[in-house]
């Protein structure tokens, strides 16, 4: 009985034994032999919609204008009604004032300009006389150096045929010494402070003509002093005939006109109080309740001969000249005023699509959005200063159109020298059929995707033309249609090809 039963077992082994050889084996085989899994992609179906195209960019915020509320001096400030970062409103009273004691300004500023005024014509009507003497003199000193020259000659002939005397060299020199005085004094007089002082040091000279052999001693020939007395009166006459000079005092006139007319604007406005133009923010506040307003800045009072002449030459500015004599006052209270204006730079291609009144959307960085209108196009490209991909890749300049959107209606998140992101609508379509823009791709040959077909579970190439795009979508206008199921994404390193089988990614 024993036998008989251990046989079986040993069969039962033996089975098993060849079961698991064959599983072993049939492992192997299919490991060695087995296809390649089908690669998992993502899908979308081809849909219809509205699409719109923007273009994105990036402004400097700047006001449209700026308010500067300019105390007078003696002006005692009531009240002050405003702090800085405060939103007014258009009629808001921002400070009020006591101007009483300001009268006595208003006629200093007055009797400043009737002077202006009497220096200018006085510089006009000298100028006619001045301009004829000159001629004359420029003739008489052109003889008076031919003179000079041939007793120059006529002593060096001496010199040599009285070699060793002394006597000569000690008048050329006693000449030259003069002379170096002479200029000296002169330019001592058109350095003086006041334009009327230094002509009047000039004529002092002029008039001690009689003494000028005193002056620079008695070795100093007649035709010396009488080209000086000439080189005196020419320098004098110069400086009085030169359409510069009278040109600076009609600039001076003009400019104490405007600063009366000016005042005469500020005693209106102090008189009822300063009061907002527009809507805006306060950026500057600078007096203080009950305060006596003093300026910091005097205004100049003359101006020197030297300076005139530097005029007359051309190496000088009129307009920096005439600011510096009516001095720079401080704001007493700065408002900005909206709208608001962002600024911006279009490339070659986008100034083509970017058209006035264009509505535009202005995001803040606190995501609050705002409209906006195009409202500045500039007609010609200017360089830009700022760093952009073309200076990184070796080009030392880079042309753009600047351009500019009005925001009628800033909050507070917009700010004055931040930056906003500016979005503009450049073209809408409605009906029309969309893809994902991870689902086209491109190569030499343009723009193409893969359209999946549910039966065969195969993909096939097809090449696309693509229209707008919202940065999210692609317009399809040509390659595919509505329904399709194209493929939008797959694993990485994988590459499809044409009419290759893959399988649907779960959506989770």
């Amino acid at each position: 009985m024993s036998i008989k039963s251990w046989s079986k077992r040993r069969k039962a082994l033996l089975i098993i034994g060849i079961i698991l050889s064959v599983a072993i084996v049939a492992g192997v085989f299919y490991m060695m032999f087995k296809p390649d899994p089908a690669p998992q992609v993502s899908v979308a179906e081809v849909t219809r919609g509205s699409i719109t195209e923007t273009l994105d960019v990036t402004g400097k915020v700047s006001p449209s204008k700026t308010g500067k509320f300019i105390p007078l001096d003696g002006a005692k400030v009531i009240s002050v009604n405003v702090r800085v970062g405060d939103i007014v409103k258009k009629g808001d009273v921002l400070a009020t004032f006591d101007i009483s004691a300001i009268n006595s300004l208003v006629a200093q500023k007055q009797q400043a300009y009737l002077t202006a005024a009497e220096n200018y014509n006085n510089a006009v009507n000298t100028a006619v006389e001045a301009s004829g003497q000159l001629k004359e003199i420029e003739l008489r000193l052109e003889q008076i150096d031919k003179e000079l020259a041939e007793a120059e000659k006529e002593a060096d002939s001496k010199k040599e045929e009285t070699a060793g005397d002394s006597s000569e060299s000690q008048n050329d020199n006693s000449e030259s010494t003069a002379m170096n005085k002479f200029w000296s004094l002169v330019a001592e007089a058109l350095g003086m402070s006041d334009i009327n002082a230094s002509l009047e040091q000039l004529s002092s000279l002029l008039n001690s003509s009689s003494n000028l052999s005193g002056m620079f001693g008695s070795a100093t020939s007649e035709l010396e002093i009488e080209k000086m007395q000439l080189e005196l009166k020419k320098v004098t006459l110069e400086a009085q005939s030169g359409n510069i000079t009278q040109s600076t005092y009609k600039t001076i006139m003009e400019a104490a006109k405007t600063e009366l007319d000016n005042l005469n604007a500020s005693v209106a406005s102090l008189k009822n109080g300063w009061i907002a133009e527009n809507d805006g923010i306060v950026s500057e506040v600078n007096i203080k309740e009950g305060q006596v307003y003093r300026s910091a800045n005097g205004a100049g009072s003359s101006i020197d001969l030297s300076t005139i002449i530097n005029l007359a030459s051309g190496s000088g500015d009129i307009n920096a000249l005439v600011s510096s004599l009516l001095g720079t006052a401080q704001s007493g209270i700065t408002v900005e005023y909206h709208p608001f204006i962002a600024s911006f730079v279009l490339n070659k291609y986008d100034v083509l699509d970017v058209k006035l009144d264009q509505v535009c959307r202005i995001t803040a960085a606190d995501e609050s959005v705002v409209e906006g209108v195009v409202s500045y196009i500039s007609p010609v490209a200017s360089q830009s200063s700022g760093m952009d991909i073309t200076s990184l890749m070796g080009s030392s300049t880079a042309s753009g159109v600047d351009a500019q959107v009005t925001i009628d209606n800033p909050t507070s998140s917009i700010i004055i020298g931040l930056d906003v992101d500016i979005s503009i609508d450049l073209d809408s379509k409605e009906n029309v059929l969309l893809v994902p823009t991870e689902a086209i791709k491109s190569n030499k040959d343009g723009s193409y995707v893969y359209i999946y077909d549910p039966d065969t579970k195969k993909i096939s190439f097809s090449k696309v033309e693509v229209g707008l795009s919202d940065n999210l979508h692609y317009e399809i206008l040509s390659g595919c249609s509505e329904g399709d199921i194209i493929v939008t994404s797959t694993p990485t390193g994988i590459t499809l090809t044409d009419g290759q089988k893959v399988a649907i990614k779960e959506s989770k």
